[in-house]
């Protein structure tokens, strides 16, 4: 959640106005920001570790100062990482368009023996 709200802030158009963060019950959380994905960016390439990287403007700079980000270039990424280890849904950018980014995060787990395999994994490394 932590990173989709980063990405949202750090990427989104400010000549518009609207940012949404919600949750509309359960266990999503969807977040829409406004001006579409940033240039180069695609759904079919958004996950492209390293062969694209956009930013719209320094806020993404800014937050790595800050240390709330690792490195710029990651935060989708880690989204789908995290969501496989922790056995949920993938996010989805379903909404997404030119004037809009649209992400919706499930956090319901999905397979509870695999985040114990992680899990289990995870201590014996």
């Amino acid at each position: 959640m932590r990173q989709a709200i980063l990405n949202a802030v750090s990427h989104r158009n400010y000549q518009l106005r609207e940012l949404r963060v919600c949750s509309p019950g359960g266990s999503r959380l969807e977040v829409v920001s406004p001006g579409g994905l940033p240039p180069g960016i695609t759904l079919e390439n958004i996950t492209d570790l390293g062969s694209h990287h956009a930013i719209r403007d320094s806020h993404t700079e800014v937050f790595s100062k800050c240390g709330l980000v690792e490195r710029s270039g990651q935060g989708v990424n880690r989204m789908f990482e995290e969501s496989i280890k922790e056995s949920k849904p993938r996010p989805d950018f379903a909404g997404t368009d030119d004037y809009q980014v649209a992400l919706t995060l499930d956090g319901e787990v999905k397979i509870l023996c695999l985040c114990a395999f992680w899990n289990e994994l995870a201590e014996t490394s």
